[in-house]
């Protein structure tokens, strides 16, 4: 039995507290200064490491590339131009949601609150660096840590992000706050043609918009979730998709009949190629195939107001089978979110292996499945399910900076294992910019790495290599997605 989320919440910034004092007993109290003057120097332009012939030249091609990222989370940029305050503390904690440094700052001793201090622009900046100052030490050196160094380095021209630098990085900042600084950034320095965007900051006005016009450089096309509407509603939700069907919803075959017009209309808008699915943050992503006439039961209480989750479960069961069907209908793709979560405290990581989506790969091998972030830490289920089912694909997204080296040595088993054009090798899965710049660096040199020491084994001819870098990093996601049509 797991602790409730009211005891989670009182206990977690306390025990996050206590470990930081565990762990820095004893240590001298300018450690932090010990390690502040080092510099960004992994992947820094100009540099070839391992420095062969051989790596050079996988390395020029696959720096060549232009890259189709399967993953983003980004604001648009008309919105990223009108927020209040744009400061490297939004690279830890957004208005909307703490950001992967951030979870790593409370990770290494943090307390909470000093995390969330950080959205408060009430709070001075120095204040706000004085609460992250004695923690960045040792998250810079995470995979997410060290996206953040590469992105001051790169973008802002600083040598690293630290006591020294980062008043001058806010600064600098506020000044490339410009129209294009997305085109800077991603389509210019990260070589992305076109993103896919799974909006989850809903104040943005302009994702559905500006952000995903047919001249936007990334291109930007988009997909949908269900699970906090149709899936799992609540009063507000049936109001609101029952304004849009027409009238009230009043049974189970209303909320069925609204669900189709909602895929008519992303056919029409033609700028959809996907569902996600997020619902491993809260519950395991096993869903049973319930019968109706158990889901209409659910409903009709449900019209009434909401219920405990394991009264609701079944319901919420029954209607992403719906989805998922509808999903094949319409030639869509279905991505769904395995392995681990963002955020403080973790979540509960055993519900959100792959292996438990073995029904929905078996039940509708006509739906394509694209299973995220590598399954980490499933790896090596999500390769064998990849492997056994034609419809389940391999998504890298987020993967490379959650930890490098465990990112390469699954590629190197994946590229052993699955067929090739299964493999999806870029999304970036930030919501900020600079983010997914550091990110595609990291997952080009890993990439990189794995096809030269394939080609140094004699597993890979180079053009073998060179040819595989190509449809790991754009031609696959453009078969699986359908993108032609937006590239041309």
């Amino acid at each position: 039995m797991f602790p409730g989320k009211e005891f989670l919440r009182l206990t977690i910034p306390a025990l996050f507290s206590a470990l930081a004092l565990a762990c820095t007993a004893g240590k001298p109290p300018d450690e932090a200064a010990e390690t502040a003057d080092h510099k960004a120097l992994w992947l820094e332009p100009g540099s070839v490491r391992p420095d062969n012939e051989v790596f050079r030249r996988i390395k020029k091609a696959v720096d060549e590339i232009r890259i189709i990222d399967t993953h983003e989370h980004l604001i648009s940029e008309q919105f990223y131009l009108e927020l209040p305050e744009y400061s490297l503390f939004n690279w830890f904690r957004q208005p909307w949601f703490p950001q992967y440094s951030g979870a790593d700052l409370v990770s290494a001793g943090m307390p909470l609150a000093d995390l969330e201090a950080l959205k408060d622009s009430a709070v001075p900046l120095a204040e706000r660096w004085a609460r992250v100052s004695p923690w960045w030490p040792f998250a810079k050196t995470t995979g997410f840590g060290q996206a953040l160094r590469i992105a001051a380095r790169d973008i802002y021209g600083l040598p690293d992000l630290d006591d020294s630098t980062w008043q001058e990085l806010c600064r600098r900042m506020q000044e490339a706050r410009k129209a294009e600084f997305y085109k800077r950034g991603l389509y210019d320095m990260a070589g992305v043609d076109l993103l896919i965007l799974d909006q989850i900051v809903l104040e943005d006005p302009y994702a559905w918009s500006s952000f995903a016009a047919p001249d936007s450089k990334p291109r930007v096309v988009l997909v949908k979730r269900f699970y906090d509407t149709f899936i799992r509603p609540s009063r507000a939700s049936l109001a609101e998709i029952g304004g849009n069907f027409g009238r009230p919803l009043e049974s189970l075959d209303d909320l069925l009949a609204a669900l189709d017009k909602e895929f008519e209309g992303m056919a029409a808008s033609g700028c959809y190629v996907g569902v996600k699915c997020a619902m491993a943050y809260d519950r395991e992503i096993h869903f049973e195939d319930v019968p109706r006439e158990t889901a209409e039961k659910i409903f009709k209480r449900l019209l009434k107001g909401d219920l405990p989750f394991e009264e609701r479960r079944p319901f919420e069961d029954f209607m992403l089978h719906q989805v998922v069907r509808r999903v094949s209908k319409y030639g869509l793709v279905m991505q769904i979110h395995t392995g681990m979560l963002a955020g403080p405290g973790g979540g509960n990581v055993t519900q959100t292996s792959p292996i438990h989506l073995y029904n929905f790969f078996a039940m509708y091998p006509e739906t394509r499945f694209s299973i995220f972030h590598g399954g980490f830490p499933y790896m090596g289920e999500l390769a064998v399910l990849a492997k056994n089912f034609p419809n389940v694909y391999i998504d890298n997204t987020w993967m490379p900076i959650i930890s490098p080296s465990a990112t390469k040595d699954w590629m190197q088993r994946w590229i052993e294992t699955v067929p090739l054009n299964k493999i999806q090798g870029f999304g970036g899965d930030y919501i900020f910019p600079e983010g997914s710049y550091g990110h595609s660096l990291v997952a080009r040199q890993i990439l990189a790495e794995v096809l030269a020491e394939k080609v140094q084994a004699e597993y890979f001819s180079e053009r073998e290599a060179i040819w595989a870098a190509k449809r790991i990093l754009r031609d696959n996601a453009v078969e699986l997605f359908g993108l032609k049509r937006f590239l041309e």
